[in-house]
């Protein structure tokens, strides 16, 4: 692993966790271990790499395998549970970095800059967030842990707070349609079993299409500048 290799942690705590059921809790942490969504697949992010670890009873931890796509990825994590009424809402923090090391099993005692990124953005989280980054203001090396331009957390704040108003059914398609591979609205009607026109409805009321674009553009900024896992 080389030391300029960048990684995306992303550390997380239920919110609620200590007024809801135990069911609903195991529920909703369930949901998260396996990776993505119920009936969502990514090529390469299976439960096994991505590493899930539950940590003091509501918080965990995930490893993205290919880091520019980690906020895509906590967008589609955080739609997934929106469209679960059983399921609780949770906090996101990513952090980007590298790692010293990955761990045994799990994350427990995987180590580096990545993870003091991640864990201290989550501490600075308002309790009305839900989605945050955090890069170089660790105070560690520019090539350990990147600053993140002012822009990267405006467009955070921006797509936390259209999150925020999505009703379970675009969240539900929104899940869907972040695909890397781009379906169409006929498969993911499919999946849906609704119409191709309620796909689309629900999708212009999420906002979605404007959220992947700008998803897609701060990604083509960060695979031009990160060193990718191998």
């Amino acid at each position: 692993m080389t030391s300029d290799t960048l990684f995306a942690i992303l550390t997380g705590d239920l919110i609620g966790s200590t007024r809801a059921s135990q069911k609903r809790v195991e529920h909703t942490m369930n949901l998260l271990s396996g990776g993505l969504p119920p009936g969502i697949r990514w090529d390469g992010w299976t439960a096994a790499n991505v590493r899930f670890t539950r940590h003091r009873g509501d918080g965990w931890q995930m490893l993205a395998p290919e880091p520019d796509l980690a906020l895509r990825w906590a967008v589609t994590l955080l739609a997934g549970l929106r469209a679960d009424p059983q399921a609780l809402g949770t906090r996101i923090s990513i952090g980007i970095g590298t790692i010293t090391s990955r761990g045994t099993e799990d994350l427990r005692d995987a180590s580096g800059p990545v993870f003091e990124a991640s864990g201290r953005g989550l501490d600075a989280m308002r309790r009305d967030e839900t989605l945050f980054m955090m890069g170089g203001e660790t105070g560690h090396s520019a090539s350990e842990t990147p600053r993140l331009a002012g822009a990267v957390k405006a467009s955070v704040m921006l797509i936390d707070e259209r999150i925020a108003r999505w009703s379970p059914e675009q969240a539900e398609a929104t899940a869907y349609f972040l695909h890397p591979s781009a379906p169409p609205a006929t498969e993911i009607a499919r999946r849906l079993s609704i119409t191709p026109q309620a796909v689309s409805y629900r999708l212009k009321g999420a906002g979605a299409r404007t959220l992947k674009d700008a998803l897609s553009a701060l990604e083509h900024d960060w695979r031009e500048t990160w060193s990718r896992p191998e």
